[in-house]
């Protein structure tokens, strides 16, 4: 074994040893991917397909059905996934070899950008490592492809395509960048940007900056599809997006200390390769970290130490970088504003290490020899060399400003001063001067600013004194007001209410209500000057230049909160005056508008109003007015004996909580849907125009930066209320009926529903509503939320019943769209064309647009149906993955839909199916019982959880679709796709089953294939059920030998399968094997020989393999078996000649005797062998040619003496290369022995009724691909061919009529119908002119007619060669059945005259046995040949077109699958006839008696 094949192996047995377990051996899974990166061939030969699959199965779980979290098989499907995406990533984006660079690298990146396109767009329903993993390998395919489509300078349009499919998906990773709100996807997508803030900007000019390994100054400027400016935008674009991301108090989305590190990270990671962005961008970061740091809302305490001290060490790390130098003083003055121990315990250390080098330069220069100043000038300028690799630390960095490198201890100045001498020993520390010049440097700009500060001083101040004065005038109006109002106004006092008579208490209730609408228009004008103080800019002081009122309150904040809270504390005290008046008079006093009640309510409406103006500023103080009313409620009604929706009526307390409750609530919705809105906008809002775009940058409003999320202020006013009604609830709906404010609305009422019992129900129906909502976005959320109160809640059931009725609805509508489908369709054939077609060309033109126009329609149509009923069924799957039973709705409504409906089903219900290949246990119950017609649907999921040929089918699956079938008789299509699973002993009991399908329709011959692919495919650590020799001798088992026609067409299927590796299943090993033991048995069947009659013409078998197995079977004395083996012999004996004749020796002379009486050819070729032998070895045999002379004279002898028998051998016959092109129903072939008896059919002593065709081999379109229905087209002469029989008569010769019915639907039934039928042509049956040879009784003899010209193309007619046999008085006549294809082409046979023709040599009959490969070939090259339409019940097809996204296989998912598959144009074309007059004849004539 070599080193390669090891490795293989090695890597095979890791990944089957991860993914068999339960859950998935993550570790492995790494070991191999560690094992794959060192040996990368595997991953472009195998592993690549492995990952790709791995991770295809995860997408296509997604199907809107809930929290993916929650579903069993999560833990299952995302190991191998997330592997999956990691070896992609490592396949695209490392180079391959050159030579796989431009031939398989491109497929493979395909196939990768087209799964992470699938992923991206169904990011909700995905689950997070995954979505992770692919953004992750996006990143670092994206500067793979751009240098793959610079370096490769080709004109492959494959590479544009690449790079335009990776431009998209850039873009969509840019928009999420925008709006998620995951951290950890988040973190991956801040990398995505800081890998385009980098690749796509220039480096800068400096020398000891780093390069990267692509960036865009490596762009050329012109480029085929690379536009070198619309990157560098989009690289302009990243960096601005990575400050963006940082929260603030305006914009909190994800403030998780995680994702704030990772940004910090990425933009100083961006400095330092791209330093010319230093300065801006030290400078956005920095006042961030001013505006979080004063806010104490932002963030937690713990919050801020973490990102503080993270962006501390970032910068500290990029100031020490070499080539930050010209940087290096806004990094020092950021550092100092940000202070922290690091920076502290760096510039200490930096001190003692130039402490350090001065004391060693003082003692270099205390014992340095004094030498004379010339001589000395050399040798006082020192070197100091630079510390060792891996000493150098922190700690050997430049000083702050410093330009010299720290391993140079003295400058290129210095030293050229000590080389001059004129360095002093006491002056020569430069560090010291550059710090000096830096010091000055810093007051020059101190006094510049201080200048610049005091001239802008008397503007401001002017600016500030005149608010400041208005302000003043507002104070002394409010207290000039506020005291009219105390000196106007007595005090009042309420006395108990006990002691009042009736009138006094009722007069202080109307005072009371007075006195608070009297203060409430002070309010008002209260409120206006808060507005004004608004206006006044914080940084004047305005609490020192307030005066106290006369209430005693000042002017400052929170006087004008709690002025409305007392003001609604006060109508709050009124309403509890007025009960308890109520209550003690036992009375019930008028509320009606004419009260005061009415101007008690009008008096908080500015409050109320001030409020919905602003929500989300005045939250606080909603709650509070809302619990003052709330419990006025409560103390005017303690037990709550009044309804609390229902009011009595609009002036009492609850009606007022319940007004202010919803128009709170209402104000609140609103505002949260407005800002959701404009988060949403915020992608379309960066595009740049005009100017914008010339400067490469987009204005973007600070408002319109937030992304959408979640807002929590609904949610904190559902929980937060005293009461909330379920009806308001409804103003939430506004929210879902919007794409942009979708996911508000439905993460709101997912939680709302969850923390307040009370609205449940009502919540529950909004998101049931909009679980049939033809967003899908808004759709899954909705499902999503629903499904998790199902089935573990008591309206579960309530639930159920919503999915069950809007999947009815679902399934009658499309039901609707697909019985006015089929009518549109029939309305386009059945359109008169103005003005009519010319000419038949004209004709046939209309007809082709017509069917074009139809499939179109009928696509368009599909997809309609498909789309709709989706939305109706996703909340019935969705819930289905929790109770599978509910899948017992879908079948019973399948039995009863339209097979277009059917078609829909069965595909919305493909990725459920898919979820459950890990789990199939979950579905079996339902899959057993299925009900009576939606097999169709039983084989699909059985075929779906089988569809992994890696993957040996459960053994739980395959148990129970076997007992299924025992129990309810099922056919074999059920357990074609289990045999992978099946032991060898039920394998082999079980195919006779499977071959019995076989009805010559291509669908069981696809089905039968399918199962011998799955006998034969051995799965990882399991070998397969059986070996093709295996197989092979399965077929020969009696039990399948007796199904006869059956087994021979099993044997064709057969033959004609290949290995994965390419080559014949039906090889010579194979044969030579499986007839050595076959012949080893005690019994022998006939199919044997049928084998080695198929192998040897088929494969070009060698004859002695075969001649040996008659070799056996003589010594067996086949004489003494069966008929049908001793027929089946002499056959064989014939066909192998003349290899064969030397077997005569060993064969009896009475069995000798027997076999030439039984084929009669073999008396002449035994008798030309015989007579090659010496005279003593011929005298046995002197029998053989008195028989020989025999047979002669009766060919020669008087027609009528002997038996009158014949049939069509080809229906197409092309006399020119003697090959048949077509032949008749059920034509068994001439290498039956038995076509003499079973195919003739004889119409003895001239009945008057009986059937038309031979019921036992006509009685049905039954054509095989050895014996196929002919193709022809209008007006085209075709030839049909017989064997004389010794019938030739050249005086009165014999006639045959071809008769022929020009409706496609109409079939012969009885021979009376010779008389009425029409003539397709009369031909002679046997004479010198129609024979090849007149003298030999079994020479070939044909006709030539010409195929009706009104048969219209599209469709199948049914023919009857019938022969009048006038040689028999009492009456005798022939028949053979047979159809034709008719098609607008087809491969026209040429057309000689009859004399030429029959002057060639007699054919050996080879054409009867059969239609070969070539021939076929030869056939497949004309257009339309084979696409035709049968009439009902045909079991002829060709093969039929396979549904959107489906295998063949899943299309013969049964023998009549051909309703499914989406109309063909000829399918289309075929016009009712119904109504249609029947066809008059074109030519009658008497027939002959």
């Amino acid at each position: 074994m070599s080193e390669k094949e090891k490795v293989l192996k090695k890597a095979d047995g890791l990944y089957s040893e991860a993914v068999h377990e339960t859950p998935p051996n993550r570790t492995k899974l790494d070991h191999l991917v560690d094992l794959l990166c060192d040996h990368p061939q595997l991953l472009y030969e195998k592993f690549f397909d492995k990952g790709h699959e791995a991770a295809s199965i995860v997408v296509d779980v997604w199907h809107g059905t809930g929290d993916m979290n929650a579903d069993d098989n999560l833990s299952i499907l995302t190991p191998p996934a997330a592997w999956g995406w990691t070896v992609m990533e490592e396949t695209v984006c490392h180079a391959p070899p050159r030579e796989l660079m431009e031939t398989k690298y491109p497929e493979l990146a395909q196939k990768f950008l087209k799964l992470a396109e699938h992923t991206l767009e169904h990011v909700e329903s995905t689950p997070g490592l995954i979505v992770r993993r692919s953004v992750q390998a996006l990143t670092r395919f994206w500067p793979e492809i751009i240098n793959a489509c610079i370096s490769l300078k080709t004109t492959n349009p494959v590479w544009k395509q690449l790079y335009e499919k990776m431009l998209e998906l850039a873009q969509v990773l840019m928009q999420m960048s925008e709006r998620s709100d995951d951290p950890a996807l988040q973190m991956h997508l801040v990398k995505f940007l800081e890998t385009e803030a980098t690749v796509f900007t220039p480096v800068p000019e400096l020398g000891a900056s780093p390069r990267s390994t692509l960036n865009l100054d490596m762009l050329p400027t012109a480029h085929p599809y690379i536009d070198k400016n619309a990157l560098a935008k989009r690289g302009e674009r990243a960096r601005q997006q990575l400050v963006r991301l940082l929260p603030s108090s305006d914009h909190m989305r994800l403030c998780n200390t995680s994702f704030i590190t990772a940004i910090i990270n990425s933009i100083v990671y961006l400095m330092n390769l791209r330093p010319q962005f230093c300065q801006d961008l030290l400078e956005r970061l920095t006042n961030w970290y001013a505006v979080i740091n004063s806010s104490e809302q932002t963030m937690t305490h713990l919050q801020l130490v973490i990102i503080s001290k993270a962006l501390r060490i970032a910068l500290l790390h990029l100031y020490t970088r070499r080539y930050m130098g010209a940087y290096s003083e806004v990094l020092e003055s950021t550092l100092d504003t940000l202070g922290g121990p690091e920076w502290i315990r760096w510039q200490e250390q930096q001190a003692r290490e130039r402490e350090r080098r001065q004391r060693q330069r003082a003692r270099e220069r205390e014992q340095a020899p004094r030498l004379p100043e010339a001589e000395g000038a050399h040798h006082s300028a020192r070197w100091v060399p630079a510390p060792e690799d891996g000493q150098e630390d922190l700690a050997y960095q430049p000083a702050p400003g410093a330009d010299t490198d720290v391993g140079m201890q003295s400058s290129d100045s210095t030293g050229a001063k000590r080389a001059a001498g004129t360095i002093d020993v006491d002056d020569d520390d430069e560090e010291k001067q550059m710090r000096l010049l830096e010091e000055s440097a810093k007051r020059v700009k101190l006094e510049e600013d201080k200048e610049k500060e005091a001239s802008m001083q008397p503007l401001e101040e002017e600016k500030r004194l005149q608010r400041h004065q208005r302000a003043q005038a507002v104070d002394r109006e409010m207290e000039d007001e506020m005291q009219k109002a105390l000196l106007s106004e007595k005090q009042f006092d309420l006395p108990i209410m006990d002691s009042m008579p009736l009138e006094t208490r009722q007069e202080h209730v109307i005072e009371a209500i007075r006195r608070v609408a009297a203060g409430s228009e002070q309010l008002r004008k209260f409120i206006e000057h808060k507005r004004i103080l608004h206006d006044v800019p914080s940084s004047l002081n305005l609490i020192q230049h307030q005066k106290v009122l006369a209430n005693g309150l000042s002017t400052n904040s929170k006087v004008l909160e709690d002025s409305m809270v007392m003001l609604v504390r006060l109508v709050s005290n009124c309403y509890i005056v007025f009960y308890e008046a109520k209550s003690a008079d036992e009375a019930d006093p008028d509320m009606g508008p004419s009260t005061q009640w009415g101007e008690l309510h009008a008096c908080i409406d500015q409050i109320l109003q001030s409020i919905i103006d602003s929500p989300r500023t005045h939250y606080e103080l909603a709650m509070i007015l809302l619990y003052e009313l709330w419990m006025s409620v409560v103390i005017t009604d303690p037990e709550l004996k009044r309804a609390p929706d229902k009011p009595e009526n609009k002036y009492t307390v609850l009606a007022l909580y319940l007004q202010w409750c919803e128009s709170i609530f209402d104000a609140i919705v609103k505002s949260s849907m407005e800002l959701a809105a404009a988060s949403e906008s915020v992608p379309t809002s960066t595009q740049t125009t005009g100017a914008d775009s010339a400067n490469g940058a987009a204005v973007v409003p600070q408002q319109q930066q937030q992304q959408q999320q979640p807002d929590e202020l609904i949610l904190n006013f559902i929980k937060d209320a005293p009461y909330l009604l379920p009806a308001h609830l409804l103003k939430i709906e506004e929210c879902l009926k919007s794409p942009k404010t979708a996911l508000l609305g439905f993460t709101t009422l997912e939680r709302a529903i969850e923390l307040r019992p009370s609205i449940f129900n009502a919540g529950l129906d909004i998101l049931l509503t909009y679980s049939a909502h033809p967003e899908r976005a808004t759709r899954v959320g909705c499902i999503r939320a629903v499904k998790k109160h199902y089935p573990n809640s008591l309206s579960a059931q309530r639930i159920v019943t919503v999915a069950n009725t809007s999947f009815d609805i679902g399934m009658k509508g499309a039901s609707t769209r697909a019985t006015e489908l089929e009518k549109k369709v029939k309305d386009i054939f059945e359109r008169v064309d103005e003005p009519a077609p010319e000419n038949e060309e004209k004709s046939a033109e209309a007809i082709e647009k017509k069917k074009a126009e139809a499939l179109t329609l009928r696509k368009q149509e599909e997809q309609s149906i498909e789309s709709g009923l989706v939305i109706h069924m996703e909340l019935l799957l969705a819930l289905s993955t929790k109770n599978v039973e509910l899948l017992s709705t879908v079948f019973e409504a399948y039995k009863k839909a339209m097979p277009t409906v059917q078609i829909a089903v069965r595909r919305i219900i493909t990725p459920l199916i898919k979820s459950m290949v890990n789990t199939p246990t979950k579905i079996i119950p339902v899959l057993t019982n299925f009900p009576t017609g939606s097999e169709t649907l039983a084989l699909r999921i059985i075929y779906l959880l089988c569809v992994d040929g890696a993957r040996v089918p459960a053994k739980e699956l395959v148990q129970a679709v076997l007992s299924m079938c025992d129990k309810r008789k099922l056919d074999g299509n059920f357990i074609v796709f289990i045999f992978g699973g099946m032991d060898r002993e039920e394998a082999l009991r079980r195919l006779p089953i499977v071959v019995s399908l076989l009805n010559n329709s291509e669908g069981s011959r696809v089905m039968l294939r399918e199962s011998f692919a799955r006998l034969t495919t051995s799965y990882l650590n399991r070998p397969s059920v059986l070996s093709p020799t295996q197989l092979l001798m399965g077929l020969h088992d009696p039990s399948v030998a007796a199904l006869g026609n059956k087994a021979m067409e099993a044997i064709s299927v057969y033959e004609s399968m290949t290995k994965p590796d390419g080559t014949h299943m039906f090889s010579t090993a194979v044969f030579d094997t499986a007839l050595k033991l076959l012949s080893e048995q005690e019994y022998m069947t006939s199919l044997m020989l049928h084998t080695a009659d198929v192998y040897y013409r088929q494969r070009n078998g060698p004859v002695g393999t075969v001649i040996k197995l008659l070799q056996k079977l003589i010594e067996r004395k086949v004489w003494h078996q069966d008929e049908s083996l001793m027929k089946a012999f002499v056959h064989s004996f014939r066909v192998m000649q003349p290899g064969t004749l030397a077997l005569v020796k060993s064969i009896p002379q009475d069995v000798l005797k027997r076999m030439v009486e039984m084929d009669k050819d073999l008396a002449v070729s035994i008798r030309e062998y015989v007579g090659k032998m010496d005279e003593q070895a011929r005298k046995p045999y002197k029998w053989l040619f008195n028989f020989v002379k025999t047979v002669a004279a009766l060919a020669i002898g008087s027609a009528s003496t002997v038996l009158a028998h014949s049939w069509v051998d080809s229906t197409k016959y092309d006399p020119v290369n003697q090959v048949s092109l077509g032949y008749a129903r059920g034509y068994p072939g001439r290498s039956n022995p038995d076509i003499n008896t079973e195919y003739t059919y004889l119409f003895s002593g001239s009945p008057a009724s009986k059937p038309m065709c031979n019921p036992k081999q006509q009685a049905n379109m039954n054509y095989s691909p050895l014996f196929p229905m002919a193709t022809v087209q209008p007006g085209e002469t075709i030839y049909t061919s017989w064997e004389q029989n010794g019938h030739l008569n050249n005086t009165n010769p014999t006639k045959v009529d071809i008769l022929y019915y020009p409706d496609p639907n109409k079939q012969f039934a009885d021979v009376s119908e010779r008389n009425t039928a029409m003539v397709a042509g009369t031909m002679d049956f046997a004479t010198d002119l129609t024979c090849y040879s007149p003298k030999n009784p079994s020479s070939v003899c044909f006709g030539s007619w010409t195929v009706p010209k009104d048969l219209k193309p599209g469709n199948v007619y049914h023919f009857v060669w019938f022969w009048y046999f006038n040689q028999n008085s009492a009456g005798e006549w022939y028949s053979t059945c047979f159809d034709l294809n008719v098609q607008e082409s087809s491969h026209v046979v040429e057309v000689k005259p009859m004399a030429e023709l029959v002057a060639m040599a007699n054919p050996d009959l080879s054409y009867a046995l059969g239609m070969t490969d070539s021939i076929k070939k030869e056939l497949d090259k004309v257009t339309n040949l084979g696409e035709g339409t049968q009439p009902e019940g045909s079991s002829y097809s060709s093969e039929p077109p396979a549904e959107s996204s489906e295998s063949p296989v899943e299309i013969a998912e049964s023998p009549a699958e051909t309703v499914e598959s989406p109309t063909t144009p000829s399918d289309v074309a075929e016009q009712p006839t119904s109504s249609a007059p029947a066809p008059t004849p074109a030519k009658c004539r008497p027939r002959p008696q």
